[in-house]
């Protein structure tokens, strides 16, 4: 994906563990910064306030994107994007807004359900949205990250040993 949607797929992730903890944000905000390194640094964010608390990836993608399109300018090669939540609430406290008529939070809400349900039966990312992309050149970079022996039990080394006479 280009730059201008790499703020997508944190939005996605914030998203999933904004519903698993049943916390809707009441404001997000979006960065993005080039590196520090260089001398045409270029960082910048923005703090939008949502018009509902809410913690559906799709409303969140929405204005991560509308706020990316504010601070981003062209002309720069990023290095770091992502969004933050702020002003969580409990979920059970969500205040709706009594001049909006055609309120689509519940089926908003099971759509969720189920889309999070079938990524964690079948695989992170099985189901995702297309802003997001397909292939992530923009993401982490993770060729010099040491191994996990100590957190994961397929990463250890497996040593083999054979018995040598001497005569």
């Amino acid at each position: 994906p280009e730059t201008r949607d790499a703020p997508a797929t944190p939005t996605i992730s914030l998203a999933e563990n904004l519903t698993k903890q049943r916390q809707p944000a009441t404001a997000i905000t979006v960065f993005i910064d080039t590196s520090r390194f260089k001398n045409n640094h270029y960082g910048n964010s923005i703090t939008l306030f949502l018009p509902l608390a809410r913690n559906q990836t799709p409303i969140l993608i929405h204005w991560a994107l509308k706020g990316l399109g504010v601070i981003y300018r062209d002309r720069y090669g990023y290095k770091k994007a992502g969004v933050i939540a702020q002003g969580l609430i409990d979920e059970s406290i969500v205040q709706s807004n009594l001049f909006r008529q055609n309120d689509n939070s519940v089926k908003q809400q099971d759509l969720m359900k189920t889309i999070d349900h079938l990524n964690a039966i079948m695989g992170r990312d099985t189901i995702t949205y297309g802003v997001a992309g397909f292939k992530n050149s923009w993401s982490t970079k993770r060729e010099r990250v040491s191994p996990r022996y100590t957190t994961c039990w397929s990463e250890l080394p497996i040593v083999k040993a054979s018995l040598l006479e001497f005569g």
